[in-house]
């Protein structure tokens, strides 16, 4: 196993958890879910540009991976928002 398995395990396991985390806090209003997620969205991308003192390789794919998983349950209620609209 080299360093970037390590990596890509560390980012698998992450995002697992992040996906499964925000899925569960969902309130069912929709539309404050997409709000609530798209603040934790640009907050995540605000302190990862913050890395003026480097968090290192591990922080920055927990960081990616948090993100990656929180845009995608964005992208689902979205397109649940989409649906119901229609």
């Amino acid at each position: 196993m080299n360093h970037f398995d390590i990596y890509e395990d560390i980012y698998k396991d992450q995002f697992d958890k992040t996906y499964r985390f925000t899925m569960a806090g969902l309130t069912g209003d929709i539309e404050e879910d997409i709000h609530i997620l798209e603040t934790t969205i640009h907050t995540l991308f605000e302190y990862q540009g913050q890395d003026w003192v480097g968090r290192g390789d591990v922080f920055l794919a927990r960081n990616n991976a948090t993100i990656a998983a929180t845009e995608m349950v964005l992208t689902k209620l979205k397109d649940q928002l989409k649906e119901n609209a229609s």
